[in-house]
């Protein structure tokens, strides 16, 4: 992927996530020195189809709350990068800056 062409010097820059980098300098700074680095991202989401009753949705939320310790580990098994994470709620504006992101692309109309 990206990252190995990086560290075999195929590309001249890289762009990626902060736990790929932190992969990529393998506990050297100095081998890939950070140019820029942007705003974090909001947070990964669970989301409900608009198709369920709000009941069913609320029950759902407050089950996964309930049990979020067990969620977050099993989760964390096969992505790591989950490891100590939490749950918790959200605002749908956080990710007025994604939905931006697919408009400049032309991708707006993913967002319907």
């Amino acid at each position: 992927g990206s990252v190995a062409a990086m560290q075999q010097g195929t590309v001249d820059a890289w762009g990626g996530s902060a736990t790929d980098y932190q992969d990529l300098i393998d506990g050297d700074p100095a081998a890939f020195p950070l140019i820029e680095q942007g705003p974090l991202l909001p947070n990964d989401m669970l989301m409900a189809s608009s198709r369920l009753r709000p009941e069913w949705v609320t029950l759902i939320k407050e089950r996964l709350l309930a049990h979020e310790d067990a969620l977050i580990e099993a989760i964390a098994l096969h992505h790591a990068k989950y490891i100590d994470s939490t749950l918790t709620t959200i605002e749908d504006a956080d990710y007025d800056p994604i939905r931006d992101a697919y408009r400049a692309i032309g991708q707006g109309e993913f967002l319907q």
